[in-house]
């Protein structure tokens, strides 16, 4: 950006002292949401749980099992799995944590970009309100704390600063490579709209900083999957299943609004979400460049934050905002909260005295017609009475009772169960406790995770799924055959509904099945076609089991 900006001098030490007391209470608050309102995780988390277990297991992603690129994910639940063992509360505690720091990172970037506490706080709750999917924790908590970042670094662009921005990146990449796309976006806008009064010169210098400091980090990781697999092997299979999962969600047409009823209903409100989320970074770059070309910034470095939070959520729009949009929203508000106490904060302070009534009218309006749509489409009401606060006198403290009976439990009962397959399933599981050894593994056709992490058995042939289009050409089928047939494999579980396609996608898997296993028992499954249970022939049981009467096997490690 260009022009002059005015010295602004540091918040005064009660202003900090009240930024932190709001980021601190934020947090709170958002850790006690998610655990009053926690209702179990879906099956999708699980696959982070099941990579995390294998870990556990001794095994690495790339090296190990597949991975389309989520190594930090696995790691972080596994690290916390290590220290406090497999009860629910351990993941929830990861998830309610990583909130609750993106919330007071949104408050500090807010407060700063708005010039206000309350702004900064009325937009962190929108945010926590919100309630994302417990597996899309990331999004809050990295772009928070990249928009901070951005504020932080472009009031004082430094070499440290820049090359933090750097680390900030690759921790993002390695947490999911798209999340790493996205910041490094916005962390190469903030450096170059900080950098351009200096002139090219100093823009050069600065990204090259910026590059190095991305190069190295990322370099160990870079090198580790060279070795393992090759960088373009591990490339092309992870864009592939990028590309389906885009192709599966991907919104076909812009979304209208619904004009034939009532206005205020939850798909109008999503379309009115669905494009804010698009134009607040649109004005906020032209506001940001005119007030930059007038010398009218606040403080050092305001328009280069604001321009690299905007390109942040342009980009990052593109990437999240898919379908089904009442799901998809919630990741993308962190940079949406910030951009929009900016926006707010602008009309409140640097406004002339004309416009400023018009101006805070547009805002409140915004504001509340947001603030509406969150309430609905996050069905504030019903969370707050799942968390006892609407409910009878005494609903919260049963609600805590109950939370605390179930949380401690590794094995999730009643509306925690995460899919029908593993309700179904629960008691194989209690009998691979009984009579198989911790070392054994499972193969599970389709996508199923959970059912690894409730069996607490690791999957088979790196792969938690075999289904068509998620490693599954022939060179990774036969990948898959050659660690399965060094592990320790009882047992399959076929799910019948999918059956057809694996056995005509993965010809290799199935005659390996086929040739190896033999049938053990039918499960029903309400609304499938049910589970097929098959055990590996040849293997000799020790006895049989009391309450199924199926083999069990002696606890060996292979």
């Amino acid at each position: 950006m260009v022009g002059t900006a005015r010295s602004l001098p540091p918040p005064a030490h009660s202003q900090r002292t009240a930024v932190v007391i709001a980021a601190c209470l934020a947090a709170m608050l958002t850790i006690a949401w998610r655990v009053l309102t926690f209702t179990g995780f879906n099956n999708d988390h699980y696959i982070y749980l099941a990579g995390a277990q294998q870990m556990l297991l001794g095994e690495w992603p790339v090296r190990d099992f597949v991975d389309p690129g989520w190594p930090l994910m696995y790691s972080v639940s596994a690290l916390a799995r290590l220290a406090f063992g497999r009860g629910l509360f351990v993941e929830l505690l990861v998830v309610a944590a990583s909130l609750a720091i993106g919330a007071a990172f949104t408050v500090a970037a807010a407060s700063r970009l708005s010039g206000s506490v309350a702004i900064s706080l009325a937009v962190t709750l929108l945010e926590v309100l919100i309630n994302p999917r417990s597996f899309g924790y990331p999004k809050i908590l990295l772009y928070a704390v990249a928009g901070w970042a951005f504020v932080a670094a472009t009031s004082r662009l430094t070499s440290w600063r820049i090359a933090l921005l750097g680390v900030l990146t690759v921790v993002a990449f390695l947490f999911r490579h798209d999340h790493g796309l996205y910041i490094g976006a916005g962390a190469l806008t903030a450096v170059v709209c900080a950098s351009w009064r200096e002139g090219a010169r100093a823009v050069r210098a600065r990204v090259a900083v910026l590059a190095a400091a991305v190069l190295v980090m990322l370099l160990p990781w870079a090198l580790f999957v060279q070795y393992e697999v090759g960088l373009v092997a591990y490339i092309r299979p992870g864009l592939e299943f990028s590309r389906a999962e885009a192709d599966a969600t991907v919104l076909r047409a812009l979304p209208r609004l619904d004009l034939t009823g009532p206005i205020l209903t939850q798909g109008n409100l999503e379309v009115w979400l669905f494009y804010l989320l698009y134009a607040m970074p649109v004005a906020c770059l032209a506001f940001a460049w005119s007030r930059a070309r007038q010398g009218r910034e606040r403080w050092t470095g305001e328009s280069a934050a604001v321009a690299a939070v905007s390109v942040m959520a342009i980009v990052m729009n593109l990437g999240f905002l898919r379908s089904p949009l009442a799901a998809r929203l919630p990741d993308a508000v962190a940079p949406g909260a910030l951009l929009g106490s900016w926006l707010i904060g602008l009309a409140w302070r640097t406004l002339g005295l004309t416009m400023r009534g018009v101006a805070l009218a547009a805002a409140t309006a915004v504001f509340v017609m947001s603030a509406s749509a969150v309430l609905v489409i996050a069905d504030v009401p019903g969370e707050l009475n799942r968390a006892g606060v609407l409910g009878r006198r005494g609903a919260m403290q049963e609600r805590i009772a109950d939370l605390m009976t179930r949380l401690p439990k590794a094995m999730p009962e009643r509306s925690h169960v995460p899919s029908r397959n593993s309700e179904a399933l629960m008691p194989f599981y209690a009998y691979l406790a009984r009579c198989s050894s911790p070392s054994d593994r499972l193969v599970m056709t389709g996508l199923s995770p959970d059912v690894f992490v409730l069996a607490n058995r690791g999957f088979a042939g790196g792969q938690m799924a075999f289904r068509p289009g998620f490693y599954a050409t022939p060179d990774e089928q036969r990948t898959a055959l050659s660690r399965m047939k060094s592990q320790s494999v009882p047992f399959v579980v076929v799910a019948l509904e999918e059956e057809a396609a694996f056995r005509s996608q993965l010809p290799l898997i199935a005659a390996y099945v086929d040739e190896h296993y033999e049938p053990l028992a039918f499960v029903p499954v309400p609304e499938t076609r049910g589970l097929q249970l098959y055990v590996e022939r040849g293997r000799q049981p020790a006895g049989l089991d009391a309450v199924t009467g199926w083999p069990c096997f002696p606890f060996t490690v292979r």
